[in-house]
């Protein structure tokens, strides 16, 4: 049970009982925790900007805490909590009882001194962040810089400007992060304790996928500054051997001469006069040079450590996610995506071909590819949410966006392919189904994945009549991933993935998008 003390139009919440009738100590902690520092500290500390600590209470029929929360004053980032418990009867009445009259006060209270509006609403008001306002450019509700930040499930986003992060970088002396070019929008994530525990295991794999990202970028730059010396070696080759032939109109060269004079004069067709002018566009920063087809797509910049304790993900804005295109009123964002094959070809290469490089390149499996995690700017999509991330499946309970792969038969990576393409194909199926399902509707249809139709799902039967209106090899792969799911009789099912997976696994990519 839980109690929320609202204020009368019951949009702002300012008092938090949470009753479990359980002993769960570690969940219910991290539950109460979560409430408190989200909507609670928003309303209290935002909307009303009371400064006082927070307090709330979590019960159970043998004890009772009570969480206070205030700003660190001695760090630029986090929250400091401090938990009471007692299990004497008395003190948990007592307790209770001058907890509701606290929230009787504070009700009369700030209905006379008002709340102010969301949108000016300051984030450094109720956030972790306790950075100095004469620190950053100052706020703006009504521009891009620090808008009301999101709550995720792992921490906090914020839209800024790259100019507000390379003053945070410059004024903490932060090595090992990446210059930023002025007045670029990106998204920072706090990446929040309280929120997550396990924060570090995301920092680490978005570690290991910009280290990847910046090897393959030198990589780049390396080959393109070899084919800049190679293409001035042979313009020099190609203008010494029509100087000579100026000079001397009768000299005849040995078959081998010829064959390399060829040669050179092919890898120079086209550019003559502008030999120079090609050189000199090569000296600029690699930024798209790398092809979709071996790269992993990702919205990541780096990781700003201010703290150890407090890493800022900074990642530049790819853009709304397709919940968000698919699901705002009106959206005809569907209608388009099926007439258009542009659309399905880029998401093919940039988040299809993405999923499979990033196990195959960086040994990571996404695990979370839902509409919520997917970003599309100009036409251009990106994978984003990469917080759970992992050299194995994290499977989630009862959810169509993860069917329960049970076969140990599965070689390296190819478990984690065949996963991340499920949950693709499954995406790619609420953007094609000719009725338009909640992503809820779509996750409860966890029977898309049984062996045997579920008649009463409308889900999945436009989904298994999907399938079989694309064929083979999607339908194949359907029928592979359902039996991996549903081994019978207690025997491991004998992998039928063809040798070189990773082809197939494009295939039935290519046959879910590809029309």
């Amino acid at each position: 049970m839980d109690i929320s003390f609202m204020l009368e139009d019951e949009r702002a919440l300012v008092g938090l009982i949470e009753g479990k009738n359980v002993e769960l100590l570690s969940n219910a902690l991290r539950q109460t925790v979560a409430y408190s520092v989200c909507p609670l500290a928003y309303s209290r500390w935002g909307r009303w900007r009371n400064k006082e600590p927070l307090v709330s209470l979590l019960v159970s029929p043998k004890r009772l805490y009570r969480l206070t929360f205030s700003k660190s004053s001695g760090s630029p980032f986090g929250i400091e909590l401090k938990i009471e418990k007692t299990d004497d009867k008395d003190q948990m009445e007592y307790e209770l009882y001058e907890y509701v009259m606290k929230y009787t006060e504070d009700f009369h209270k700030a209905a006379a001194e008002g709340l102010i509006d969301h949108d000016s609403v300051n984030p450094f008001d109720w956030t972790p962040m306790n950075l100095k306002m004469e620190d950053l450019p100052p706020f703006d509700a009504n521009s891009d810089r620090w808008r009301k930040p999101q709550i995720s499930k792992n921490g906090f986003l914020f839209r800024t400007s790259s100019d507000a992060v390379e003053k945070l970088r410059a004024k903490y002396e932060v090595l090992n992060f990446p210059c930023l070019a002025s007045g670029i929008p990106v998204i920072v994530k706090y990446l929040s304790a309280v929120l997550n525990c396990n924060y570090e295991h995301s920092e680490n794999s978005l570690n290991a996928l910009m280290k990847y990202s910046e090897q393959k970028r030198k990589f780049m730059a390396d080959l393109a500054a070899a084919k800049k010396v190679s293409r001035k070696r042979t313009a020099k080759y190609v203008e010494r051997y029509r100087r000579l032939k100026k000079q001397f109109p009768q000299a005849i060269l040995c078959d081998h001469d010829q064959e390399s004079i060829s040669e050179a004069e092919d890898e120079t067709l086209g550019t003559g006069a502008g030999t120079e002018q090609e050189v000199e566009s090569d000296t600029q920063p690699i930024m798209t040079t790398m092809s979709y087809a071996e790269d992993v797509v990702h919205p990541y910049l780096g990781i700003l450590t201010l703290t150890p304790e407090h890493p800022m993900v900074v990642m530049h804005d790819a853009g709304d996610s397709l919940y968000d295109l698919v699901y705002c009123s009106n959206s005809e964002y569907r209608l388009e995506w099926q007439r258009s094959p542009e659309w399905r070809a880029a998401f093919l290469d940039q988040v299809g071909l993405s999923a499979l490089n990033l196990v195959d390149n960086v040994r990571l499996c996404h695990n979370d590819i839902r509409l919520p995690n997917i970003a599309v700017r100009n036409g251009k999509f990106s994978l984003i949410d990469f917080d759970i991330s992992s050299a194995s499946i994290i499977f989630q309970r009862k959810s169509a966006f993860s069917p329960p792969l049970k076969s140990a038969n599965l070689r390296s990576c190819e478990r984690e392919m065949c996963y991340s393409v499920a949950q693709i194909a499954v995406n790619v199926f609420i953007l094609d189904a000719p009725t338009q399902f909640s992503v809820g509707e779509v996750t409860k249809a966890v029977s898309i994945w049984s062996e045997l139709r579920d008649e009463t799902s409308p889900v999945d039967s436009q989904f298994q009549a999907w399938v079989e209106e694309k064929g083979d090899p999607l339908m194949d792969f359907v029928s592979a991933v359902r039996a991996a799911c549903n081994p019978k009789g207690g025997t491991e099912l004998v992998c039928r993935f063809p040798a070189d997976f990773m082809r197939y696994f494009v295939d039935v990519l290519e046959r879910m998008l590809v029309e």
